[in-house]
């Protein structure tokens, strides 16, 4: 069974399984008609309320169910044929594919609300978000704000029954597995004990030096200590300058009082840089992407362009 789409909504697939698990088949009474029933009569009951107390100048209020409640059997292919793993496989991975970026939000947080004029985020997204604004120092444990970009959501988009299926953990474990194995039969080794350590003399000339893209990047290194040295010193005045007003944070760059740079104030440099130089504006994340991609054109390595990025996975990196 599913829920009905809405601003907030959920969906659910519920099945019944027999006295002994999913192995065995549910007693002749529990139809699909009944379980829908009662579906509907759960959704509309006190019991699945949630009260929220008042805070400042708004009343309490109590959370239930909407009305817009859409209770349908779960078919295989919409055919009437009957219902199987791989359909429900399909209609989950249907949801769990979909991101908070498809409405039209950004793929990471906001500093400033005028970042949604600047990025033309659509008006029904918007509010949303605006939303999340308003709520937040209302219920701060909540954390709405910092939230926002996911329209206040901040859990796992997936949740199962452990009787009925599994956890993710056992799930990345079961492709950890198969990826061993495919390796191992790709290698022609012979099966190990999981505990066993193998050791392969064998040794192959890779080359030697850098490339010229990586001879590059180890000049520009070199190039960019000097600035950096220069920073220290400024910083070490700016520091005198403070006195007590000065804020020991360890960091490179600072405000004045050596506090950590508010993100949208950086994203204004950048965006004032970018205008003076005739560049067409984008993210400031959006850098991270054509530096890896400039750092690729240019011959370095991909493990060399994953250590610069920080990724820690080099699918990460490739996929960008």
């Amino acid at each position: 069974m599913r829920g009905k789409r809405g601003a907030v909504h959920f969906h659910a697939v519920i099945r019944l399984d027999g006295p002994e698990g999913p192995e065995s088949p549910p007693p002749s009474w529990a139809t699909v008609g009944l379980l829908a029933d009662a579906i509907r009569a759960a959704a509309h009951h006190s019991y699945t309320s949630v009260s929220a107390a008042a805070a400042d100048d708004q009343p309490a209020r109590i959370f239930r169910w909407g009305t817009q409640l859409d209770v349908r059997p779960v078919k295989a292919f919409g055919d009437g044929s009957d219902i199987t793993e791989q359909a429900v496989a399909s209609y989950v991975a249907k949801y769990a594919t979909k991101a908070a970026e498809n409405t039209g939000t950004f793929d990471r947080r906001i500093g400033e609300l005028a970042e949604l004029e600047r990025h033309q985020v659509p008006d029904h997204t918007r509010r949303l978000i605006k939303a999340c604004k308003t709520l937040d120092p209302l219920y701060p444990d909540r954390r709405l704000w910092a939230w926002a970009h996911m329209l206040g959501f901040r859990g796992h988009f997936s949740s199962k029954s452990r009787r009925y299926s599994t956890t993710l953990g056992e799930l990345r474990q079961a492709d950890a597995d198969y990826r061993t194995a495919q390796e191992r039969e790709a290698l022609d080794l012979d099966d190990r004990e999981p505990d066993t350590v193998l050791t392969l003399a064998d040794w192959q000339y890779a080359g030697h030096g850098h490339t010229p893209g990586e001879s590059a990047l180890a000049a520009s290194i070199a190039r960019d200590i000097a600035p950096l040295r220069w920073q220290r010193m400024r910083q070490a005045a700016m520091r005198e300058r403070a006195g007590d007003r000065w804020t020991e944070t360890d960091y490179v760059f600072t405000t004045r009082t050596g506090r950590p740079i508010e993100q949208r104030n950086v994203y204004r440099s950048f965006t004032r840089v970018a205008s003076n130089a005739g560049l067409r504006v984008i993210r400031l994340h959006d850098a991270r992407h054509g530096t890896a991609t400039l750092l690729t054109a240019a011959g370095v390595a991909p493990r060399v362009v994953m250590e610069i990025l920080g990724h820690s996975q080099i699918a990460v990196t490739m996929n960008i």
